[in-house]
């Protein structure tokens, strides 16, 4: 438990008790400082987003690639993981992404994401890319 906090307190910057009576809807929204992703969020609060289904999946083998940063470069895993589909003579048709954090409390340039593509076989060699089960069970399922 204590390990679970000191690291909770270096990332969220209070302890988890603190975070449990923060106000999350009158919290600063760091992300916003960055001009291009503010006027992202502005342009994208305005649409009507497709509603996620909520859905029990099976679990699914993925090739990934990490990346750090949420901004423009994200692309970069994805080219990556493309180029090495082709090489590979695998299938890019389906992809997930998945993000490990939430901007609202870590800094763009730390913000955790993973590209991924589902694989039907294991990977014979691991090297930028890697492979995990994504584990099933009850998920939030965006159609794009």
């Amino acid at each position: 438990v204590s390990s679970f906090s000191r690291a909770f307190k270096a990332t969220f910057a209070m302890s988890p008790g603190a975070w449990r009576k923060h106000d999350l809807q009158v919290a600063e929204k760091p992300y916003l400082k960055d001009p291009e992703v503010a006027a992202g969020y502005h342009r994208v609060a305005k649409r009507e987003l497709p509603e996620p289904k909520i859905m029990e999946v099976p679990q699914r083998f993925a090739a990934y690639v990490r990346h750090e940063g949420y901004n423009r470069s994200i692309r970069n895993a994805w080219l990556i993981l493309k180029a090495w589909a082709s090489s590979e003579n695998r299938d890019f048709s389906v992809q997930y992404g998945l993000h490990h954090s939430n901007p609202a409390w870590v800094e763009l340039d730390k913000c955790r994401y993973v590209a991924c593509m589902a694989i039907d076989k294991p990977l014979k060699v691991r090297g930028v890319v890697n492979q995990m089960t994504i584990p099933g069970g009850l998920h939030a399922v965006f159609r794009l």
